[in-house]
């Protein structure tokens, strides 16, 4: 296949207006038992993206002091689907974070619970500010809570201001997984394929009570051509969108209209 590059995009990237002809797709066995409600369509854009917090703007608004590479920091665009990344850091800090993070965001003046725990122990010191033997005594642990909360502010402030960067800092790019707009093929491990060998399903799971939870995936139409080595499970992603289902139709067009150089 050729990858002549033409107006910065190789030959073989994606244009929904000329995908070239299939061949004949094998029933897939590892996909027996699951429950794929929908086959999403291709092409047709609707222009829409998902509104759900993972995709929207305000999420990575707050980092806009960073500078003009803001968007970097965030994995906006582009770097959203062209790379997967985790943290090159120890499991010691990330349950330390973990803490961290329930403490500084769960007693937090700003958009945690210290007001709340400040009315609560500013009510019970009036209740008891007479069985006191001194004032001091009697404002002591509504000083302590006020205290602790506030440094619990202080603290998620920081957080709010400086993860990311640590973030980026400690990040751990792959370059095994990747959606290349620029070449139209869908990186992995066990190789390269373009993009339109892959269908786009609705999956839905139920749960031990009978509640249905809905999931974006994209599998591979050829399993012959791409089973996993170790499982033997078809090559699929998976992506995170909260919401309703309208949310997950939006995903997949966004992505569409990502890839596609037309």
């Amino acid at each position: 296949m050729s990858t002549i590059e033409t107006d910065g995009y190789a030959e073989t990237a994606y244009r929904a207006d000329a995908i070239p002809e299939q061949s004949y797709a094998p029933k897939n066995e590892m996909l027996r038992g699951r429950i794929l409600e929908t086959r999403l369509p291709w092409g047709s854009y609707v222009g829409v993206n998902p509104t759900t917090y993972q995709y929207s703007e305000s999420w990575f608004r707050e980092y806009q002091y960073i500078g003009e590479d803001y968007h970097d920091y965030t994995m906006i665009n582009e770097m959203r689907w062209s790379k997967r990344v985790d943290e090159d850091v120890n499991d010691l800090y990330r349950i330390a974070r973990f803490f961290f993070v329930i403490f500084s965001h769960g007693f937090s003046f700003i958009g945690g619970g210290g007001w709340f725990i400040f009315g609560v122990m500013a009510i019970c010191t009036l209740l008891f500010i007479f069985a006191a033997d001194t004032l001091l005594q009697a404002f002591a642990p509504l000083a302590a809570v006020t205290a602790v909360c506030g440094v619990a502010t202080l603290l998620r402030q920081l957080w709010e201001k400086h993860s990311i960067k640590f973030y980026k800092s400690n990040r751990n790019w792959s370059n095994y997984y990747a959606f290349c707009r620029r070449t139209g093929m869908v990186k992995t491990d066990i190789g390269d394929f373009p993009f339109y060998e892959f269908d786009a399903y609705i999956e839905m799971r139920v749960g031990t009570q009978g509640s249905q939870f809905h999931s974006f995936k994209l599998i591979h139409r050829y399993p012959h051509r791409s089973r996993l080595p170790h499982t033997k499970h078809p090559l699929e992603f998976s992506f995170a969108v909260d919401g309703s289902i309208a949310q997950l139709y939006a995903a997949w067009d966004m992505l569409q209209r990502y890839m596609d150089v037309s």
